[in-house]
Protein backbone atom coordinates (compact mmCIF):
# COMPACT_ATOMS: atom_id res chain seq x y z
CA UNK A 1 0.00 0.00 0.00
CA UNK A 2 2.70 2.12 0.82
CA UNK A 3 4.19 2.23 -2.39
CA UNK A 4 1.21 2.58 -4.22
CA UNK A 5 0.33 5.55 -2.60
CA UNK A 6 4.09 7.04 -3.48
CA UNK A 7 3.64 6.51 -7.05
CA UNK A 8 4.45 9.48 -9.08
CA UNK A 9 1.82 9.79 -11.86
CA UNK A 10 1.58 12.01 -15.13
CA UNK A 11 -1.80 12.44 -16.48
CA UNK A 12 -1.61 13.96 -19.75
CA UNK A 13 -4.32 14.97 -22.18
CA UNK A 14 -3.06 14.83 -25.90
CA UNK A 15 -4.00 17.37 -28.50
CA UNK A 16 -4.20 18.12 -32.14
CA UNK A 17 -2.58 21.83 -31.93
CA UNK A 18 -4.34 22.83 -35.13
CA UNK A 19 -7.24 21.25 -35.00
CA UNK A 20 -7.95 21.75 -31.13
CA UNK A 21 -9.13 18.28 -31.01
CA UNK A 22 -8.00 14.99 -28.72
CA UNK A 23 -5.42 12.58 -30.17
CA UNK A 24 -6.86 9.44 -29.94
CA UNK A 25 -4.65 5.94 -30.15
CA UNK A 26 -0.89 7.97 -29.68
CA UNK A 27 1.55 6.63 -28.01
CA UNK A 28 2.79 8.99 -25.01
CA UNK A 29 6.16 7.66 -23.97
CA UNK A 30 7.97 8.81 -20.38
CA UNK A 31 11.27 9.23 -21.19
CA UNK A 32 14.49 10.01 -18.38
CA UNK A 33 16.09 13.35 -18.58
CA UNK A 34 18.91 10.98 -21.08
CA UNK A 35 15.84 9.71 -23.34
CA UNK A 36 15.79 6.60 -21.90
CA UNK A 37 11.92 4.85 -22.20
CA UNK A 38 10.87 4.23 -18.74
CA UNK A 39 6.94 3.73 -19.66
CA UNK A 40 4.44 3.90 -22.38
CA UNK A 41 0.52 3.83 -22.99
CA UNK A 42 -1.98 4.01 -25.87
CA UNK A 43 -4.13 7.35 -25.51
CA UNK A 44 -8.11 6.93 -25.32
CA UNK A 45 -10.99 8.35 -27.65
CA UNK A 46 -10.59 11.67 -25.57
CA UNK A 47 -6.52 12.28 -25.95
CA UNK A 48 -5.86 11.04 -22.23
CA UNK A 49 -3.46 8.55 -21.25
CA UNK A 50 -1.41 7.83 -17.43
CA UNK A 51 1.54 6.66 -16.57
CA UNK A 52 3.43 6.25 -14.01
CA UNK A 53 7.15 7.09 -13.20
CA UNK A 54 9.48 4.31 -11.05
CA UNK A 55 11.12 7.22 -9.08
CA UNK A 56 11.08 11.13 -8.33
CA UNK A 57 13.08 13.03 -11.39
CA UNK A 58 13.06 15.28 -14.51
CA UNK A 59 11.30 13.25 -17.29
CA UNK A 60 9.56 14.47 -20.42
CA UNK A 61 6.70 13.19 -22.86
CA UNK A 62 7.40 12.11 -26.18
CA UNK A 63 4.38 11.33 -28.52
CA UNK A 64 4.01 9.03 -31.57
CA UNK A 65 1.28 7.77 -33.76
CA UNK A 66 1.38 6.14 -36.95
CA UNK A 67 2.63 8.57 -39.76
CA UNK A 68 2.94 11.61 -38.30
CA UNK A 69 6.34 12.80 -37.26
CA UNK A 70 7.36 12.17 -33.01
CA UNK A 71 6.90 15.05 -30.62
CA UNK A 72 9.08 15.98 -27.04
CA UNK A 73 7.70 18.03 -24.63
CA UNK A 74 9.52 20.17 -21.94
CA UNK A 75 11.34 18.18 -19.26
CA UNK A 76 9.54 19.03 -16.04
CA UNK A 77 10.15 17.86 -12.71
CA UNK A 78 8.07 14.66 -10.51
CA UNK A 79 8.38 14.77 -6.84
CA UNK A 80 7.58 11.93 -4.85
CA UNK A 81 3.91 10.42 -4.72
CA UNK A 82 3.27 13.75 -7.46
CA UNK A 83 -0.02 13.89 -9.71
CA UNK A 84 1.30 15.92 -12.68
CA UNK A 85 -2.34 16.93 -14.81
CA UNK A 86 -0.73 17.61 -18.47
CA UNK A 87 -2.08 18.94 -21.60
CA UNK A 88 0.42 18.55 -24.47
CA UNK A 89 -0.13 20.24 -27.65
CA UNK A 90 0.96 18.03 -30.78
CA UNK A 91 1.68 19.61 -34.24
CA UNK A 92 0.87 17.49 -36.66
CA UNK A 93 3.65 17.26 -39.49
CA UNK A 94 3.04 13.77 -41.51
CA UNK A 95 6.20 11.75 -41.06
CA UNK A 96 8.07 10.55 -44.49
CA UNK A 97 10.65 8.01 -45.28
CA UNK A 98 10.44 8.80 -48.84
CA UNK A 99 14.17 10.75 -48.01
CA UNK A 100 15.74 7.60 -47.64
CA UNK A 101 17.62 6.60 -50.21
CA UNK A 102 19.72 2.77 -49.93
CA UNK A 103 22.93 2.77 -52.09
CA UNK A 104 24.53 -0.80 -52.02
CA UNK A 105 24.33 -3.43 -48.92
CA UNK A 106 24.85 -2.26 -45.83
CA UNK A 107 26.04 -4.75 -43.06
CA UNK A 108 23.75 -5.57 -40.41
CA UNK A 109 23.42 -3.37 -37.45
CA UNK A 110 22.18 -3.47 -34.19
CA UNK A 111 18.42 -2.25 -33.16
CA UNK A 112 19.65 0.84 -31.20
CA UNK A 113 21.59 2.29 -34.86
CA UNK A 114 21.27 5.73 -35.32
CA UNK A 115 20.33 7.41 -38.74
CA UNK A 116 18.33 5.72 -41.11
CA UNK A 117 18.11 2.70 -39.56
CA UNK A 118 16.95 3.56 -36.52
CA UNK A 119 14.32 6.12 -38.26
CA UNK A 120 12.83 2.88 -40.12
CA UNK A 121 12.91 0.80 -36.89
CA UNK A 122 11.02 3.79 -34.81
CA UNK A 123 7.97 3.81 -37.77
CA UNK A 124 7.62 -0.23 -37.32
CA UNK A 125 7.95 -0.16 -33.65
CA UNK A 126 5.94 2.77 -33.24
CA UNK A 127 2.94 1.04 -36.15
CA UNK A 128 3.88 -2.47 -33.51
CA UNK A 129 2.94 -1.18 -30.36
CA UNK A 130 -0.55 0.59 -31.59
CA UNK A 131 -1.21 -2.55 -33.02
CA UNK A 132 -0.80 -4.51 -29.74
CA UNK A 133 -2.09 -1.94 -27.69
CA UNK A 134 -4.90 -0.47 -29.79
CA UNK A 135 -6.31 -4.48 -29.98
CA UNK A 136 -6.18 -4.98 -26.54
CA UNK A 137 -7.91 -1.46 -25.70
CA UNK A 138 -11.19 -1.87 -28.06
CA UNK A 139 -10.77 -5.53 -28.66
CA UNK A 140 -13.57 -5.20 -31.57
CA UNK A 141 -15.50 -8.68 -32.20
CA UNK A 142 -14.24 -8.99 -35.36
CA UNK A 143 -15.13 -11.36 -38.43
CA UNK A 144 -12.25 -13.73 -40.05
CA UNK A 145 -11.90 -16.35 -42.38
CA UNK A 146 -9.42 -19.10 -40.79
CA UNK A 147 -7.87 -21.16 -43.91
CA UNK A 148 -5.97 -24.72 -43.41
CA UNK A 149 -4.35 -25.86 -46.93
CA UNK A 150 -1.71 -28.39 -47.73
CA UNK A 151 0.61 -27.38 -50.40
CA UNK A 152 2.83 -29.48 -52.71
CA UNK A 153 6.60 -28.35 -53.14
CA UNK A 154 5.20 -26.87 -56.54
CA UNK A 155 3.40 -24.79 -54.69
CA UNK A 156 -0.25 -26.20 -55.68
CA UNK A 157 -2.50 -26.21 -53.05
CA UNK A 158 -4.33 -29.94 -52.92
CA UNK A 159 -6.59 -29.85 -49.46
CA UNK A 160 -8.08 -26.98 -48.63
CA UNK A 161 -10.30 -26.34 -45.39
CA UNK A 162 -11.91 -22.42 -44.33
CA UNK A 163 -14.03 -21.34 -41.64
CA UNK A 164 -15.78 -18.29 -40.65
CA UNK A 165 -16.00 -17.04 -37.23
CA UNK A 166 -16.48 -14.33 -34.81
CA UNK A 167 -13.24 -13.55 -32.39
CA UNK A 168 -13.11 -10.90 -29.73
CA UNK A 169 -9.16 -11.83 -28.99
CA UNK A 170 -6.59 -8.59 -29.18
CA UNK A 171 -4.29 -11.92 -30.36
CA UNK A 172 -4.31 -13.27 -34.06
CA UNK A 173 -3.03 -16.40 -32.42
CA UNK A 174 -1.18 -17.87 -29.80
CA UNK A 175 2.28 -17.99 -29.62
CA UNK A 176 5.45 -18.82 -27.10
CA UNK A 177 6.66 -15.66 -24.86
CA UNK A 178 9.86 -13.60 -26.06
CA UNK A 179 11.84 -14.63 -23.15
CA UNK A 180 11.02 -18.38 -24.27
CA UNK A 181 11.86 -18.15 -27.92
CA UNK A 182 14.92 -15.80 -27.04
CA UNK A 183 15.68 -18.88 -24.52
CA UNK A 184 14.80 -22.08 -27.15
CA UNK A 185 13.61 -20.51 -30.40
CA UNK A 186 10.62 -20.82 -32.43
CA UNK A 187 10.52 -24.89 -32.33
CA UNK A 188 9.08 -27.01 -29.44
CA UNK A 189 9.62 -30.54 -29.87
CA UNK A 190 6.89 -32.89 -28.66
CA UNK A 191 6.44 -36.60 -28.14
CA UNK A 192 5.03 -37.22 -31.46
CA UNK A 193 5.36 -33.82 -33.05
CA UNK A 194 7.33 -30.69 -33.49
CA UNK A 195 5.45 -27.80 -33.50
CA UNK A 196 7.40 -24.56 -35.64
CA UNK A 197 5.59 -20.75 -33.67
CA UNK A 198 4.89 -17.83 -35.14
CA UNK A 199 6.15 -14.50 -34.12
CA UNK A 200 3.20 -11.34 -33.42
CA UNK A 201 3.23 -7.91 -32.38
CA UNK A 202 4.24 -8.51 -29.04
CA UNK A 203 7.26 -10.70 -30.01
CA UNK A 204 8.44 -8.35 -32.62
CA UNK A 205 8.45 -5.42 -29.79
CA UNK A 206 10.27 -7.57 -27.37
CA UNK A 207 13.65 -6.57 -26.22
CA UNK A 208 14.67 -9.82 -26.34
CA UNK A 209 13.73 -9.70 -30.31
CA UNK A 210 16.57 -6.44 -30.66
CA UNK A 211 18.08 -8.26 -28.42
CA UNK A 212 19.12 -11.29 -30.75
CA UNK A 213 18.70 -9.93 -34.26
CA UNK A 214 20.49 -7.02 -36.54
CA UNK A 215 19.11 -5.03 -38.36
CA UNK A 216 19.83 -3.45 -42.50
CA UNK A 217 17.94 -1.36 -44.80
CA UNK A 218 16.91 -2.70 -47.99
CA UNK A 219 14.65 -2.03 -50.72
CA UNK A 220 12.71 -3.65 -54.28
CA UNK A 221 12.74 -2.52 -57.24
CA UNK A 222 9.29 -4.22 -58.08
CA UNK A 223 7.92 -1.68 -55.19
CA UNK A 224 9.63 1.31 -55.48
CA UNK A 225 7.13 3.03 -52.81
CA UNK A 226 8.13 0.29 -49.73
CA UNK A 227 10.83 1.03 -47.86
CA UNK A 228 12.27 -2.48 -46.08
CA UNK A 229 13.96 -2.79 -42.68
CA UNK A 230 15.44 -6.44 -42.89
CA UNK A 231 16.48 -8.96 -39.82
CA UNK A 232 18.74 -11.75 -39.24
CA UNK A 233 19.65 -13.51 -36.65
CA UNK A 234 22.49 -12.52 -34.72
CA UNK A 235 25.62 -14.79 -35.66
CA UNK A 236 26.20 -17.37 -33.66
CA UNK A 237 22.42 -18.08 -32.48
CA UNK A 238 21.89 -21.45 -33.09
CA UNK A 239 18.23 -21.88 -32.12
CA UNK A 240 15.42 -21.92 -34.38
CA UNK A 241 14.99 -18.52 -35.23
CA UNK A 242 13.38 -15.82 -37.98
CA UNK A 243 14.77 -13.44 -40.45
CA UNK A 244 12.83 -11.73 -42.58
CA UNK A 245 11.63 -7.65 -43.74
CA UNK A 246 9.41 -4.98 -42.40
CA UNK A 247 7.50 -3.46 -45.03
CA UNK A 248 6.86 0.37 -44.48
CA UNK A 249 4.87 3.03 -47.17
CA UNK A 250 7.71 5.27 -47.23
CA UNK A 251 5.28 8.46 -48.24
CA UNK A 252 3.14 7.41 -44.80
CA UNK A 253 6.21 5.64 -42.76
CA UNK A 254 3.18 3.33 -42.21
CA UNK A 255 3.36 -0.83 -41.94
CA UNK A 256 2.69 -2.84 -44.75
CA UNK A 257 3.56 -6.06 -43.28
CA UNK A 258 5.78 -8.44 -42.22
CA UNK A 259 7.18 -11.21 -43.90
CA UNK A 260 9.60 -14.00 -42.41
CA UNK A 261 11.27 -17.24 -42.72
CA UNK A 262 12.55 -19.67 -40.51
CA UNK A 263 16.56 -20.28 -40.10
CA UNK A 264 18.07 -23.15 -38.06
CA UNK A 265 14.74 -25.44 -38.73
CA UNK A 266 16.37 -27.73 -41.82
CA UNK A 267 17.67 -27.77 -44.98
CA UNK A 268 14.38 -29.01 -47.06
CA UNK A 269 12.09 -26.39 -44.25
CA UNK A 270 14.22 -23.48 -45.51
CA UNK A 271 14.37 -24.56 -49.39
CA UNK A 272 10.56 -25.11 -49.45
CA UNK A 273 9.94 -21.43 -47.92
CA UNK A 274 8.64 -22.27 -44.18
CA UNK A 275 7.45 -19.05 -42.82
CA UNK A 276 5.05 -16.68 -42.93
CA UNK A 277 3.83 -13.15 -43.06
CA UNK A 278 1.53 -10.45 -40.89
CA UNK A 279 -0.51 -7.63 -43.11
CA UNK A 280 -1.04 -4.42 -41.43
CA UNK A 281 -4.27 -2.22 -41.88
CA UNK A 282 -7.31 -0.79 -40.30
CA UNK A 283 -9.12 -3.76 -37.91
CA UNK A 284 -11.25 -0.84 -36.17
CA UNK A 285 -11.95 2.83 -37.19
CA UNK A 286 -8.81 5.02 -36.51
CA UNK A 287 -7.19 1.32 -35.21
CA UNK A 288 -4.41 -0.49 -36.82
CA UNK A 289 -3.57 -3.28 -36.45
CA UNK A 290 -3.19 -7.26 -38.42
CA UNK A 291 -5.72 -7.97 -40.71
CA UNK A 292 -4.30 -11.33 -41.82
CA UNK A 293 -1.53 -13.69 -41.14
CA UNK A 294 0.28 -16.86 -42.57
CA UNK A 295 1.59 -19.75 -41.30
CA UNK A 296 3.95 -21.82 -43.78
CA UNK A 297 5.38 -25.19 -41.59
CA UNK A 298 6.91 -28.03 -43.11
CA UNK A 299 4.81 -31.45 -44.62
CA UNK A 300 6.47 -34.37 -44.01
CA UNK A 301 5.79 -37.30 -45.07
CA UNK A 302 7.00 -40.81 -45.27
CA UNK A 303 9.58 -41.84 -48.73
CA UNK A 304 11.13 -45.64 -49.34
CA UNK A 305 14.62 -46.13 -50.16
CA UNK A 306 16.44 -48.64 -51.47
CA UNK A 307 19.83 -49.61 -50.31
CA UNK A 308 23.49 -50.43 -51.96
CA UNK A 309 22.32 -54.35 -51.27
CA UNK A 310 18.75 -53.71 -52.69
CA UNK A 311 16.82 -53.19 -49.19
CA UNK A 312 14.35 -51.17 -48.75
CA UNK A 313 13.92 -48.77 -46.00
CA UNK A 314 11.43 -45.92 -45.10
CA UNK A 315 12.19 -42.15 -44.05
CA UNK A 316 10.91 -38.63 -43.45
CA UNK A 317 10.77 -36.65 -46.57
CA UNK A 318 9.39 -32.82 -47.13
CA UNK A 319 6.11 -32.98 -49.41
CA UNK A 320 5.99 -29.52 -49.03
CA UNK A 321 3.63 -26.91 -46.51
CA UNK A 322 1.32 -26.41 -44.44
CA UNK A 323 -0.18 -23.04 -44.33
CA UNK A 324 -2.36 -21.82 -41.97
CA UNK A 325 -3.64 -18.15 -41.29
CA UNK A 326 -6.57 -16.33 -41.15
CA UNK A 327 -8.00 -12.97 -43.30
CA UNK A 328 -10.29 -10.07 -41.30
CA UNK A 329 -13.35 -9.86 -42.87
CA UNK A 330 -15.19 -7.12 -40.63
CA UNK A 331 -15.63 -5.91 -37.48
CA UNK A 332 -18.87 -6.91 -36.41
CA UNK A 333 -21.86 -4.55 -35.01
CA UNK A 334 -23.28 -5.67 -32.18
CA UNK A 335 -26.61 -4.77 -33.09
CA UNK A 336 -25.85 -7.35 -36.56
CA UNK A 337 -24.05 -10.67 -34.38
CA UNK A 338 -26.99 -10.38 -31.83
CA UNK A 339 -30.01 -8.41 -32.41
CA UNK A 340 -33.60 -9.34 -33.82
CA UNK A 341 -32.25 -8.80 -37.32
CA UNK A 342 -29.48 -10.95 -37.05
CA UNK A 343 -31.16 -13.76 -39.49
CA UNK A 344 -31.96 -11.42 -42.25
CA UNK A 345 -28.92 -9.64 -42.35
CA UNK A 346 -27.29 -10.31 -46.14
CA UNK A 347 -23.87 -11.91 -46.86
CA UNK A 348 -20.64 -10.83 -47.39
CA UNK A 349 -17.95 -12.47 -49.68
CA UNK A 350 -14.22 -11.86 -48.95
CA UNK A 351 -11.12 -13.08 -50.61
CA UNK A 352 -7.91 -12.89 -51.86
CA UNK A 353 -5.86 -13.64 -55.21
CA UNK A 354 -2.14 -14.07 -54.33
CA UNK A 355 0.08 -13.99 -57.03
CA UNK A 356 3.64 -14.50 -55.75
CA UNK A 357 5.50 -12.82 -58.92
CA UNK A 358 4.38 -9.85 -56.67
CA UNK A 359 6.40 -8.88 -53.81
CA UNK A 360 3.37 -7.89 -51.72
CA UNK A 361 2.14 -11.57 -52.29
CA UNK A 362 -1.35 -10.60 -53.73
CA UNK A 363 -2.57 -9.73 -57.36
CA UNK A 364 -3.99 -5.65 -57.44
CA UNK A 365 -6.27 -4.62 -59.75
CA UNK A 366 -8.37 -7.56 -60.67
CA UNK A 367 -12.25 -7.19 -60.43
CA UNK A 368 -14.51 -9.61 -58.52
CA UNK A 369 -17.92 -9.66 -59.41
CA UNK A 370 -21.22 -12.15 -57.82
CA UNK A 371 -22.96 -12.29 -61.14
CA UNK A 372 -26.31 -11.52 -61.94
CA UNK A 373 -26.11 -9.12 -58.18
CA UNK A 374 -24.47 -6.39 -59.44
CA UNK A 375 -21.98 -6.20 -56.65
CA UNK A 376 -18.11 -6.00 -57.07
CA UNK A 377 -14.71 -4.93 -56.09
CA UNK A 378 -11.40 -4.64 -57.04
CA UNK A 379 -8.51 -6.20 -55.19
CA UNK A 380 -6.54 -4.04 -53.53
CA UNK A 381 -2.51 -4.01 -53.45
CA UNK A 382 -2.11 -7.18 -51.24
CA UNK A 383 -4.64 -8.70 -53.52
CA UNK A 384 -7.60 -8.49 -51.21
CA UNK A 385 -11.43 -7.81 -51.53
CA UNK A 386 -14.55 -7.79 -49.83
CA UNK A 387 -17.94 -8.09 -51.46
CA UNK A 388 -21.28 -6.74 -49.25
CA UNK A 389 -24.61 -6.71 -49.06
CA UNK A 390 -25.42 -10.28 -51.05
CA UNK A 391 -28.42 -12.26 -50.81
CA UNK A 392 -28.21 -15.48 -48.83
CA UNK A 393 -28.09 -18.60 -51.07
CA UNK A 394 -26.23 -20.13 -53.92
CA UNK A 395 -23.85 -17.05 -55.95
CA UNK A 396 -21.33 -17.57 -58.60
CA UNK A 397 -18.50 -15.71 -57.89
CA UNK A 398 -15.78 -14.28 -60.96
CA UNK A 399 -12.89 -12.78 -60.91
CA UNK A 400 -11.11 -11.51 -64.10
CA UNK A 401 -7.51 -10.40 -64.44
CA UNK A 402 -5.24 -10.57 -67.79
CA UNK A 403 -2.90 -12.75 -65.63
CA UNK A 404 -5.39 -15.29 -64.67
CA UNK A 405 -6.24 -16.15 -67.91
CA UNK A 406 -2.69 -16.16 -68.66
CA UNK A 407 -1.84 -18.66 -66.46
CA UNK A 408 -5.51 -20.43 -67.01
CA UNK A 409 -6.85 -20.27 -63.49
CA UNK A 410 -9.83 -21.32 -63.12
CA UNK A 411 -12.27 -17.29 -62.98
CA UNK A 412 -15.78 -19.11 -61.80
CA UNK A 413 -16.24 -19.71 -58.53
CA UNK A 414 -19.44 -21.54 -57.12
CA UNK A 415 -20.92 -20.00 -53.85
CA UNK A 416 -22.88 -20.94 -51.24
CA UNK A 417 -23.50 -17.30 -49.52
CA UNK A 418 -24.58 -18.02 -45.60
CA UNK A 419 -26.97 -15.24 -44.17
CA UNK A 420 -25.73 -12.44 -42.29
CA UNK A 421 -22.23 -14.21 -42.42
CA UNK A 422 -19.14 -14.37 -44.38
CA UNK A 423 -17.89 -16.62 -47.04
CA UNK A 424 -13.72 -17.33 -48.11
CA UNK A 425 -12.17 -17.49 -51.11
CA UNK A 426 -8.72 -17.85 -52.44
CA UNK A 427 -7.61 -17.39 -55.95
CA UNK A 428 -3.78 -19.06 -56.61
CA UNK A 429 -1.60 -18.03 -59.53
CA UNK A 430 0.88 -21.06 -60.04
CA UNK A 431 4.69 -19.82 -59.42
CA UNK A 432 8.16 -21.93 -60.22
CA UNK A 433 7.56 -25.40 -62.13
CA UNK A 434 3.80 -25.61 -61.77
CA UNK A 435 3.72 -21.83 -63.59
CA UNK A 436 6.23 -23.64 -66.60
CA UNK A 437 4.28 -26.87 -66.22
CA UNK A 438 0.81 -24.68 -67.45
CA UNK A 439 2.60 -22.17 -69.79
CA UNK A 440 5.10 -24.93 -71.59
CA UNK A 441 3.47 -28.41 -70.92
CA UNK A 442 6.11 -29.53 -73.12
CA UNK A 443 9.19 -28.71 -71.55
CA UNK A 444 11.13 -30.91 -69.75
CA UNK A 445 12.97 -28.43 -67.31
CA UNK A 446 14.58 -31.38 -65.48
CA UNK A 447 16.55 -32.87 -68.62
CA UNK A 448 18.09 -29.69 -69.92
CA UNK A 449 17.98 -27.01 -67.78
CA UNK A 450 15.22 -25.07 -69.89
CA UNK A 451 13.26 -22.08 -68.73
CA UNK A 452 10.62 -19.93 -70.19
CA UNK A 453 9.55 -16.22 -70.66
CA UNK A 454 6.28 -14.54 -70.19
CA UNK A 455 6.37 -10.88 -71.68
CA UNK A 456 4.25 -7.75 -71.60
CA UNK A 457 5.18 -6.20 -74.98
CA UNK A 458 3.25 -2.68 -75.20
CA UNK A 459 3.64 0.74 -77.03
CA UNK A 460 6.09 2.78 -75.19
CA UNK A 461 4.29 5.89 -75.85
CA UNK A 462 0.31 4.93 -75.18
CA UNK A 463 0.71 1.87 -73.06
CA UNK A 464 -1.62 -0.59 -74.22
CA UNK A 465 -0.08 -4.07 -75.72
CA UNK A 466 1.02 -4.61 -79.27
CA UNK A 467 -0.71 -7.37 -80.89
CA UNK A 468 1.26 -9.87 -83.52
CA UNK A 469 4.71 -8.81 -82.85
CA UNK A 470 7.10 -11.45 -83.88
CA UNK A 471 9.93 -12.80 -81.27
CA UNK A 472 13.57 -14.34 -81.83
CA UNK A 473 14.83 -15.57 -79.04
CA UNK A 474 18.62 -16.66 -79.09
CA UNK A 475 21.21 -17.95 -76.82
CA UNK A 476 25.12 -18.60 -77.55
CA UNK A 477 26.79 -21.80 -76.84
CA UNK A 478 29.86 -22.70 -74.76
CA UNK A 479 31.95 -25.03 -73.66
CA UNK A 480 32.98 -24.12 -70.10
CA UNK A 481 32.03 -24.71 -66.81
CA UNK A 482 29.24 -26.87 -68.34
CA UNK A 483 28.42 -27.78 -72.24
CA UNK A 484 25.41 -25.65 -73.61
CA UNK A 485 24.43 -25.90 -77.13
CA UNK A 486 23.40 -22.63 -78.76
CA UNK A 487 19.51 -22.66 -79.93
CA UNK A 488 16.69 -20.13 -80.96
CA UNK A 489 12.94 -20.29 -79.87
CA UNK A 490 10.32 -18.06 -81.98
CA UNK A 491 7.17 -16.63 -80.54
CA UNK A 492 4.25 -14.27 -81.32
CA UNK A 493 2.29 -11.76 -78.98
CA UNK A 494 -1.36 -12.23 -78.98
CA UNK A 495 -4.04 -9.64 -79.02
CA UNK A 496 -3.46 -8.46 -75.78
CA UNK A 497 0.37 -8.02 -76.12
CA UNK A 498 1.22 -11.34 -74.17
CA UNK A 499 4.58 -13.41 -75.16
CA UNK A 500 5.30 -16.81 -74.09
CA UNK A 501 8.52 -18.38 -74.67
CA UNK A 502 9.05 -21.97 -73.80
CA UNK A 503 12.53 -24.10 -74.23
CA UNK A 504 14.61 -21.15 -73.43
CA UNK A 505 18.22 -22.33 -72.11
CA UNK A 506 18.37 -21.25 -68.17
CA UNK A 507 21.95 -20.40 -66.83
CA UNK A 508 22.92 -18.42 -70.35
CA UNK A 509 22.11 -14.87 -71.33
CA UNK A 510 18.93 -15.17 -73.73
CA UNK A 511 18.41 -12.63 -76.16
CA UNK A 512 14.79 -11.52 -77.55
CA UNK A 513 14.07 -9.34 -80.28
CA UNK A 514 11.08 -7.93 -81.20
CA UNK A 515 9.65 -6.84 -84.51
CA UNK A 516 5.95 -5.29 -84.97
CA UNK A 517 4.95 -3.24 -87.93
CA UNK A 518 5.09 0.37 -87.33
CA UNK A 519 7.54 0.19 -84.34
CA UNK A 520 11.26 -0.37 -84.08
CA UNK A 521 12.96 -3.11 -83.63
CA UNK A 522 12.88 -3.71 -79.58
CA UNK A 523 15.48 -6.16 -77.81
CA UNK A 524 15.55 -7.08 -74.40
CA UNK A 525 18.00 -9.60 -72.20
CA UNK A 526 17.15 -12.13 -69.78
CA UNK A 527 18.76 -14.83 -67.22
CA UNK A 528 16.59 -18.18 -66.64
CA UNK A 529 16.71 -20.13 -63.81
CA UNK A 530 16.00 -23.85 -64.68
CA UNK A 531 12.28 -25.16 -64.11
CA UNK A 532 11.19 -21.54 -63.77
CA UNK A 533 9.55 -18.40 -65.13
CA UNK A 534 10.78 -14.86 -65.67
CA UNK A 535 8.46 -12.25 -66.37
CA UNK A 536 8.89 -8.92 -68.37
CA UNK A 537 7.19 -5.84 -69.64
CA UNK A 538 9.66 -4.52 -73.39
CA UNK A 539 8.65 -1.33 -74.40
CA UNK A 540 8.41 -1.09 -78.64
CA UNK A 541 8.52 2.20 -79.83
CA UNK A 542 6.57 3.41 -82.56
CA UNK A 543 8.56 4.34 -85.91
CA UNK A 544 8.74 8.07 -87.05
CA UNK A 545 8.02 9.35 -90.44
CA UNK A 546 12.22 10.15 -91.07
CA UNK A 547 13.17 6.83 -89.56
CA UNK A 548 15.55 4.31 -92.29
CA UNK A 549 14.26 1.10 -92.71
CA UNK A 550 17.07 -0.65 -91.03
CA UNK A 551 15.37 0.96 -87.90
CA UNK A 552 12.11 0.37 -89.07
CA UNK A 553 12.12 -3.17 -90.58
CA UNK A 554 8.67 -4.79 -91.51
CA UNK A 555 8.19 -7.89 -89.89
Amino acid sequence: MGLAAEAQVVAVTVLDSAARAAMPFAIVSLEDSAGARLAAELTDASGAAMLRAPAAGRFRLRVDRAGIAPHRGMLFGLGPGDTLRLTLRVPVRPRSLDAIRIVGASACAPSGSEGDIGSVWDAARTALFTSQRGAERAAPAIRVARFDRAVDRQGRVIEERVDTMVVRSAEPFRTLTPAVISRDGYRVVGETVDLLFAPDARTLLSDEFARDHCFRLVADPRAPELIGLSFAPTPGREVVDIAGTFWLDRETSLLDRVEYRYRNAGEDAEEAGAGGELLFGEVAPSIRGIVGWTVRTPRLGTARVRGARGEVSTRDTLVGLREEGALLSAAVSPAVESGPNAAAATGVVVGIVRDPSNPRGGLPVARAVVLGVGRGALTDSLGRFRIAGLPPGPATLRVDHERLRLYRVPSRVDLDVPSGDSVFVTLQLPAGRAALAVLCPTTDADVDGRGAVVARVVDASLGHGVASAAALATWRGRLLPTFVRAGAERGETDEIGHLVLCGLRAGVPVRIALAARGYRTGYATVSLVAGAVAEREIRLTPCAPHDHPSICPEP
